[in-house]
């Protein structure tokens, strides 16, 4: 029947969104199959809901990379906003942050992300919520880690600029500033980004 060639075109994320505990009986594989269709298709409820998943399973980091990595490069530029809104992103970054503090090229990608998310006004007040957690991510990488440090930058600088000055409190609040100076300064070595850190913290004192 017509309605049964429907069923059969809808497309393997769009059937999994409506029910996320079919996530946590894939393996890794199967989710990696699941993330490229969704970010083909700007399904971004089910990429969020993967990482959800993620969060809460072990030795599942490629997925999540991969998750993230395609959430990054749709939110490109502050596009879909407001789709990214309905989507509970905002929940599950803190998630994120937490369950994997230890894992550099997560966390880099997470900064990446909050930086596009800051772009709409809510998103940005909910993330500023977790100041303590971005910073203890920061510090957790002190050694080594120069684009996963630019990144927090930046992503400091779009949270708090334009005066934003619960987000800027927050940041002060959370130890930002010492921070940027002691970790994220020494860390950047790439000549145009060397500003990155004098940039965030501009916008932390609301210059």
């Amino acid at each position: 029947s017509e309605s049964q060639e429907h069923a059969q075109k809808q497309s393997l994320s769009e059937i999994l969104s409506a029910n996320m505990t079919v996530y946590s009986e894939m393996s890794e594989e199967e989710l990696s199959e699941v993330v490229e269709e969704s970010e083909g298709k700007e399904n971004f409820k089910a990429l969020v809901e993967i990482c959800q998943n993620c969060c809460a399973k072990d030795d599942y980091e490629t997925a999540m990379e991969e998750s993230l990595d395609a959430l990054l490069r749709l939110s490109a530029g502050g596009a879909k906003i407001d789709i990214l809104k309905a989507s509970n992103v905002c929940d599950m970054v803190p998630l994120a942050l937490q369950k994997y503090q230890e894992e550099a090229a997560i966390i880099e990608v997470l900064f990446g992300l909050i930086r596009n998310l800051s772009k709409s006004e809510e998103m940005r007040t909910s993330l500023g919520r977790h100041a303590t957690l971005i910073v203890k991510c920061m510090d957790e990488h002190s050694d080594g880690e120069a684009t996963l440090q630019e990144m927090a930058c930046l992503a400091i600088e779009a949270m708090c600029c334009t005066g934003h000055l619960v987000n800027a409190g927050l940041m002060q609040t959370a130890g930002a500033p010492t921070c940027l100076e002691n970790v994220s300064r020494p860390s950047i070595t790439n000549e145009r980004n060397l500003t990155y850190p004098d940039r965030a913290l501009k916008a932390i004192r609301g210059l």
